[in-house]
C-alpha cells in the first residue's frame, strides 16, 4: 500500500557545510522573529570556538586531509511566503548574521594570497555566497524585514569592503549615519563587525602562526566553508516547525544535557549494582523535586550545583564538563548524592523558611523568586546556602547582596545572562574561601559600580506593580533608621500609588490629561517612573484613586499622604512645581531619590 504521506515534506533534516547553506536559496528573518541581538560577549565564544577547531585541524597552517566538523546546532526553516527559493528562518538567525559578517570581514585579506588565479577564486566564491546584485541594489544571503537594515547588510556584505571602507561606510554614508543612530540591530551588526576586525587581524598575523600569510588565510576560508556544519531542518509548515521546535526545546536546550549526563551515570555506575540502585533511586528524588514546584527544571539545577560545588562552566557544555568526571561507579553515586542535596536546598531557597532564617531573610527570598524572577540568582543563593546556612546572620547578609547585586545587575544595567553565570562561578569560588562574604560581596560589588547603577536608578520606569513596589519598600525600609514604618504588605496592586494618576481627570489633572491624550505611550512611561511612585496603605489607596494632588496631599478626609506613617509621602510636596505635580515634579524627585536612598537601599 502506497505512503499516504512523504515524511520529508512535514520535515526533512540535512547536515550542511556553509558553502551549501549560502551556495542555496536565500533566508529572510520574518517580521515576528526578535532582531539581530548578540552582543560582543556572544561573538567572542563563537570565535574561540572557531579558533579552537581550526587549530585542532591544521599543522603549521595547512587544513588536514581529514579534519573534524564542527557543529554549529540547528537552523529551523520554512518556505517563504514572500518568494520562491527563500527561507524564513524561526531559528538560527543570530548564527547565520554573525556567519555571514564574519566571511564578509574575512574577505578583505585574500589580498595575502599569492597567486592571482586562487586569489579571485577565493573573492568571487564569497561572493557568491554572500549577497547577490539585483534591481540596483544589493540583497544579503540573509534577508531582513526591514528593507534599512537589509540594505545595510548588503552593503556590507555584498561590497566585501575593507576595514577603512566600511568605516567610512558607517560614519559617512548619509543613510548608514541615520540608521546607526536609529536602529538597535544595524549598531549591534557594527558592533560585530568591528570586533571580527580585530579578531582576525589578529589571528592572520599571529606571531604564534607560520610567516606564510597566504596558506593561513586560505586554510581559514576553507575550514570555515567546508567543516563547520549545520543540521537544516526544512519545516514544510509554519505550524509544523514550531511544533518541531517546541519538542526540541521543551524547557530549555539543556534538558538534552540532563538526559546524557544520567545516561552516562548509569552506564557506569551499572558494574556494582548496589550502586546501580543507588543512582536510580537518586534521579528519581531529583524528578520529585522538580515535578514539585515549577521554577526550576532539571537541567537549571545540575547547572547551578556544578557551578556551586565546582566551577563555572557554560550550559550547553554541562555534559562534557560533568562526565569527564564521573569516571567510576563510586563517582557516579557521590555525583547523585551532590545534586539530591543540592535540588533539596534549592527546593528550600524557593519556599523560604521562616523557622531556621530571619524575617528579612525571607522576604529578600521572596522578592528574588516573585519580583525579580532571576532564575540564576539561585546559583549564588546555592553557594550562600552550602557555606553560611546555619549562620543566621551571615547567611541573611548573603542572600540581602546577592537580592541587591541581581537588581542592580539585571534590572538597572540590563547586564548579560552568560556573564551573570560566570559571575556566579567567582562568587562561589570566593565564598568558599571566604564564608564571611566580603570577598564575595567586593567582588559583586565590582559588577554593579554604585554610579553606574545611581545613573540608571534616576531615569528607571518599572514594568509592573510588583517591581514598583519592591522599589518603594526598599527605599522604605532604607528610611526606618530615621522612624516611621514599613508597607503594610507585599499586596502590589492594592498598595502602590501613582501620584499622577493612570486615569487623570482634566479638571484635577489638565497638564497630564492633555499629555496622556497626545502620546499615551510617553505618558505610560512617565506614571511609572520611580520618581511618580509611592506605597501607601490600601484604604487609603482607594479613597484617592484619580484625585487632584492637593486632597492626596492633605484633603481626602484625613487619608492623604499627610497621614502616613512612611517616610516618602511626607516628601511629595517638596517637590511641587508651581504648586502642581508635573513631569519636572517626577524628573525632579527621581534624581533625589536616586541620590539620597538608592545607595543605602540597595547596599553591596
Amino acid at each position: 500500500m502506497a505512503a499516504r504521506i512523504n515524511p520529508a515534506t512535514v520535515v526533512n533534516a540535512r547536515a550542511m557545510n556553509l558553502t551549501d547553506i549560502f551556495g542555496g536559496p536565500s533566508y529572510r528573518i520574518p517580521a515576528y522573529q526578535r532582531e539581530y541581538v548578540w552582543k560582543n560577549q556572544h561573538v567572542e565564544v563563537l570565535w574561540r570556538d572557531l579558533v579552537d577547531h581550526y587549530e585542532a585541524n591544521t599543522t603549521h597552517d595547512d587544513l588536514d586531509t581529514n579534519p573534524d566538523g564542527y557543529f554549529l546546532g540547528a537552523l529551523m526553516v520554512i518556505p517563504s511566503s514572500a518568494a520562491n527559493n527563500e527561507f524564513d528562518v524561526i531559528d538560527g538567525q543570530q548564527r547565520l548574521t554573525t556567519l555571514s559578517v564574519l566571511l564578509s570581514v574575512i574577505s578583505e585579506h585574500l589580498c595575502l594570497i599569492a597567486d592571482p588565479g586562487q586569489r579571485k577564486g577565493y573573492d568571487r566564491n564569497l561572493a557568491n555566497l554572500l549577497a547577490r546584485f539585483s534591481s540596483g541594489q544589493w540583497l544579503p544571503a540573509v534577508r531582513s524585514h526591514s528593507a534599512d537594515v537589509e540594505w545595510f547588510l548588503g552593503q556590507l556584505t555584498g561590497e566585501l569592503m575593507s576595514a577603512a571602507e566600511r568605516l567610512s561606510f558607517f560614519d559617512s554614508n548619509p543613510r548608514a549615519v541615520a540608521l546607526l543612530k536609529s536602529d538597535k540591530m544595524a549598531l549591534r551588526i557594527r558592533e560585530t563587525v568591528e570586533l571580527l576586525e580585530k579578531r582576525i587581524e589578529e589571528f592572520v598575523f599571529s606571531p604564534a602562526a607560520t610567516s606564510d600569510k597566504d596558506k593561513r588565510v586560505r586554510a581559514l576560508v576553507d575550514m570555515l566553508l567546508e567543516t563547520v556544519i549545520l543540521l537544516r531542518i526544512d519545516a514544510g509548515s509554519e505550524s509544523a516547525c514550531y511544533t518541531l521546535f517546541e519538542s526540541m526545546n521543551n524547557r530549555g536546550v539543556s534538558l538534552s544535557q540532563s538526559d546524557l549526563i544520567k545516561n552516562h551515570a548509569l552506564r557506569v555506575a551499572a558494574p556494582v549494582s548496589s550502586v546501580l540502585i543507588a543512582v536510580q533511586d537518586g534521579w528519581s528524588d531529583l524528578k520529585a523535586v522538580v515535578d514539585g514546584q515549577d521554577k526550576l527544571t532539571a537541567p537549571e539545577i545540575m547547572h547551578y550545583s556544578q557551578i556551586s560545588r565546582h566551577q563555572y562552566c557554560q550550559a550547553s557544555r554541562l555534559f562534557s564538563v560533568v562526565s569527564s568526571r564521573l569516571n567510576a561507579p563510586t563517582v557516579a553515586a557521590s555525583y547523585i548524592g551532590e545534586l539530591n542535596e543540592d535540588s533539596d536546598a534549592l527546593e528550600k531557597l524557593l519556599t523560604g523558611d521562616s523557622s531556621a532564617w530571619s524575617e528579612k531573610t525571607n522576604r529578600s527570598l521572596k522578592w528574588i523568586g516573585e519580583v525579580l524572577g532571576i532564575k540564576l540568582a539561585y546559583a549564588f543563593l546555592l553557594s550562600c546556602y552550602k557555606v553560611n546556612a546555619k549562620d543566621r546572620s551571615r547567611f541573611e547578609k548573603c542572600v540581602v547582596d546577592v537580592e541587591h547585586f541581581c537588581f542592580r545587575y539585571m534590572k538597572l544595567l540590563e547586564g548579560d545572562v552568560a556573564d551573570l553565570a560566570e559571575a556566579a562561578g567567582k562568587y562561589a569560588e570566593l565564598l568558599r574561601s571566604d564564608p564571611t562574604g566580603v570577598a564575595g560581596a567586593a567582588h559583586l560589588a565590582s559588577l554593579v559600580p554604585n554610579v553606574e547603577c545611581q545613573t540608571a536608578f534616576s531615569s528607571l520606569s518599572v514594568t509592573n506593580s510588583k517591581l514598583g513596589f519592591y522599589v518603594i519598600y526598599k527605599i522604605e525600609e532604607s528610611l526606618l533608621a530615621k522612624g516611621g514604618s514599613l508597607p503594610l504588605s507585599q499586596a502590589a496592586f492594592n498598595d502602590l500609588e501613582h501620584i499622577a494618576p493612570k486615569t487623570p481627570k482634566a479638571e484635577d489633572w489638565p497638564n497630564m490629561s492633555l499629555l496622556k491624550s497626545a502620546d499615551p505611550d510617553r505618558y505610560k512611561r512617565l506614571i511609572w517612573r520611580v520618581g511618580n511612585l509611592l506605597a501607601i496603605p490600601a484604604k487609603t489607596n482607594r479613597g484617592l484613586k484619580n484625585k487632584g494632588i492637593s486632597e492626596k496631599l492633605t484633603g481626602n478626609k484625613g487619608k492623604n499622604y499627610a497621614s502616613s506613617t512612611l517616610g516618602l509621602p511626607g516628601e511629595v510636596d517638596g517637590f511641587l512645581d508651581s504648586g502642581h505635580w508635573t513631569e519636572q515634579s517626577i524628573e525632579d524627585r527621581q534624581r533625589y531619590l536616586a541620590t539620597s536612598y538608592f545607595g543605602p537601599a540597595w547596599s553591596l
